[in-house]
């Protein structure tokens, strides 16, 4: 008698087990066909891919071939220098070295010769040099360095900059002589003409100009994520379109849909901005760094920012899909701007003035985060950041699932 009940023991357990993997394998071929289905079906919708997808790596480009080559083809600005007559030898030779070890982009950046004012005028007149520095001694107090230019253009404003910064130095240098002469023999050290070679970071890291436009551009591929987030809650609505309404009276739990659908959403989204960071860091060769794990999830949890975004906006029913639309381009595209996008200098100004606004802004968050990971290398303050998007993920998130999960609809 006891053999025969291990017997249906054992046969009750091998029945019950084969029953919980055929639940589970169904369960799974269920979940797997939805996803596909999903994929596929959102994969169709060609301009959210486009916008979502295509639009940025196509910014991307003109960007790169816009800003890539400043600097590069930069030829040496020729300039005369007139010393006045009170200058000794020994100080007018400093002045010709000084001004000959600029360099841009490791490019002697001036083309120095020393003339007579007479020769200096007829060749600025007759355009063999851009510009004429008149130098004076140091010690009689004034600027010494004066510019004399006939045109507004680049090379002149280069060469202003350059008279401003050697005279600021040269400042710095009487200021420390008649005040703290034992600090001259440091002061010296500091080598003038390669002070203005790169642009870099406290860290020593060397930085490009147009950096910024890039970082802000991932933002904005971000955001942009919106427009599938805007899809996916479309789809979820029976009083939107004939296929919201014929998935909500499937048989598949309304639970189950919005989880699949937000899955994939950010799942494409994810990717997209994956593939936009890897074509602007492999083709392009931007610095992102050399952090990955932070470079992805940055990219993580600004595809979540962007499909949430989406997905709240899109679940407000009664307002149709142009208006929709509408709201999203203005948030995602005020977002980017003030981010720096379009005036590199807008972010700053408003750290200065107004910090909440970056603090609070998507895309600002998402381009300091890039920059702490390719540029700063702030932890610290990345941390930050990556806090305050995970606030902002959690907040829109909850908001459009509380949206979506308690819709009833009296008839369909």
């Amino acid at each position: 008698y006891q053999e025969k009940y291990r017997l249906e023991k054992r046969k009750s357990a091998k029945v019950f087990h084969d029953a919980l993997v055929a639940f589970a394998e169904r369960r799974i071929i269920t979940m797997l066909q939805l996803f596909r289905y999903r994929i596929l079906s959102l994969l169709r919708e060609k301009t959210t891919i486009f916008w979502s997808i295509a639009f940025a790596l196509i910014l991307a480009t003109f960007f790169y071939f816009a800003f890539s080559g400043l600097g590069e083809d930069l030829t040496s600005i020729s300039v005369a220098v007139v010393f006045d007559e009170t200058v000794n030898q020994t100080e007018s030779e400093s002045v010709v070295k000084s001004l000959k070890q600029i360099e841009s982009k490791h490019k002697k950046l001036l083309r120095v010769k020393s003339e007579s004012e007479e020769d200096a005028k007829r060749d600025l007149k007759n355009k063999k040099v851009k510009g004429i520095y008149y130098v004076t001694p140091i010690a009689t107090g004034e600027n010494p360095i004066r510019l004399c230019v006939l045109g507004s253009g680049l090379e002149e404003s280069i060469l202003q900059s350059v008279m401003e910064s050697y005279n600021n130095q040269m400042r710095v240098y009487t200021t420390v002589m008649l005040e703290k002469p034992q600090k001259m023999s440091e002061l010296m050290k500091f080598d003038y003409g390669k002070s203005m070679v790169v642009e870099s970071t406290i860290t020593g890291k060397e930085v490009q100009s147009y950096t910024q436009y890039f970082l802000a551009l991932i933002g904005m591929a971000c955001m942009f994520g919106c427009f599938i987030g805007m899809d996916t809650a479309s789809q979820l609505q029976a009083n939107v379109g004939a296929l919201g309404a014929r998935r909500c009276i499937t048989s598949t739990s309304k639970a189950k849909l919005i989880f699949v659908d937000v899955f994939v959403a950010f799942f494409v989204q994810f990717i997209s901005v994956l593939v936009l960071m890897a074509y602007i860091k492999g083709v392009l060769k931007i610095d992102l760094g050399n952090h990955i794990g932070y470079l992805v999830l940055i990219a993580a949890l600004g595809s979540m920012i962007g499909v949430s975004l989406g997905m709240l906006v899109g679940s407000i029913g009664k307002v149709k899909e142009g208006a929709k639309i509408g709201i999203l381009l203005t948030i995602s595209l005020t977002s980017s701007f003030l981010s720096g996008l379009m005036v590199s200098s807008i972010k700053g100004t408003i750290e200065q003035n107004c910090p909440i606004i970056n603090r609070i802004n998507p895309s600002s968050l998402i381009s300091d985060a890039l920059y702490c990971v390719g540029v700063y290398e702030d932890m610290g303050r990345l941390q930050v950041d990556l806090l305050l998007m995970l606030l902002l993920v959690v907040l829109l998130y909850l908001g459009s699932f509380v949206m979506m999960r308690r819709v009833r609809y009296d008839n369909i």
